[in-house]
């Protein structure tokens, strides 16, 4: 049952935080889409510096050309490594869910750590996008205890929180044609922010709704 564990039922705190708050206050209640924009996803995110996050490009338009694939690049700010759900919406922002992500991860004080991936491969069955994943040899000890602090502070603000049923990974390009799972020479790149993050599905972009930068 490993990866179906929830960590929940916690008592909720008295839901207010008047600094949580204020990083909304510029959100409307209901959004407008634009863009291509068909709905929202909400989720926290570890990612790299923006020098870190510009290697990450370099590193991956290197790995399409020496396996022959063609494919669009996600842009450097866009790169991340998905940790926990925390809301979908279409059009009704989902205030107080929002507001209690930021008011669990203003409590942590997380440390910033190496992440080493050693293969790419096609994500899910007909999928598009190219990923960066770790093999057998690289555990990712410090990235799983980091994400189960942070899923034991949104359980204490009253959210369920389930791991994820996927590997931690980090798409890099997207393409049709097919790769199978490859070894690469390693890419170490440093864990140095946690990002809640609001995708605006089918808009091409990624609106941060907090910022916690990791220590060291």
């Amino acid at each position: 049952m490993s990866g179906q564990l929830s960590m929940f039922d916690a008592p909720p705190d008295d839901g207010s935080d008047p600094s949580a708050d204020k990083r909304l206050a510029g959100i409307p209640d209901q959004r407008v889409n634009n863009g291509g924009t068909v709905g929202h996803a909400v989720f926290f995110a570890f990612a790299a510096g923006p020098a870190g996050a510009d290697a990450i490009v370099d590193a991956g338009g290197r790995v399409l050309r020496e396996l022959g694939v063609g494919a669009s690049p996600v842009e450097a700010p866009r790169l991340h490594v998905s940790l926990y759900e925390v809301a979908h919406y279409i059009d009704m922002f989902p205030r107080a869910d929002v507001s209690a992500a930021l008011r669990a991860a203003d409590r942590l004080e997380l440390a910033a750590f190496d992440v080493v991936f050693d293969r790419v491969a096609k994500f899910g069955s007909g999928g598009t996008a190219f990923v960066f994943k770790a093999g057998p040899g690289e555990p990712l000890h410090a990235l799983h205890d980091r994400r189960t602090t942070l899923g034991q502070a949104l359980a204490d603000v009253g959210r369920r929180t389930t791991q994820a049923k996927t590997t931690p990974h980090m798409t890099f390009a997207y393409g049709a044609q097919n790769v199978a799972e490859t070894p690469i020479e390693p890419l170490r790149w440093r864990a140095q922010e946690l990002l809640l993050i609001d995708s605006h599905v089918g808009g091409h972009k990624h609106e941060v709704l907090g910022r916690w930068p990791l220590r060291g």
